[in-house]
């Protein structure tokens, strides 16, 4: 039997959620929110969250890293990035439609 990857458990003391097979931690930091956000291989926004937040495209700008997995964004304009493991990554304020990229989650 395997063990389960740490970076993927839920973390103790968050706010832990699930919506669209996105599994959510909020922690409080300060003032602020911080999440950690993990996709499955195969999500992608356009298919999973749209249906249930009923915008054609993300609204939201986001500062990541993935410690594992590639990830895929683009916006109306056709503009797209990759987000690479192990690298910081920031989503400008535009609409997106994002996509996990590789099988592990990220």
């Amino acid at each position: 039997m395997s063990t389960p990857d740490p970076l993927l458990a839920p973390i103790p003391g968050a706010d832990h959620r699930e919506i669209g097979g996105v599994q959510l931690d909020i922690a409080r930091a300060g003032n602020a929110r911080v999440k950690r956000v993990v996709y499955q291989p195969g999500f992608r926004w356009s298919r999973q969250m749209k249906p249930l937040v009923g915008t054609d495209l993300c609204q939201h700008a986001h500062v990541g890293f993935s410690p594992a997995a590639r990830s895929t964004s683009s916006t109306p304009t056709a503009a797209s990035w990759n987000s690479k493991p192990r690298k910081p990554s920031r989503l400008s304020r535009d609409t997106t439609d994002g996509w996990s990229a590789t099988s592990p989650p990220c």
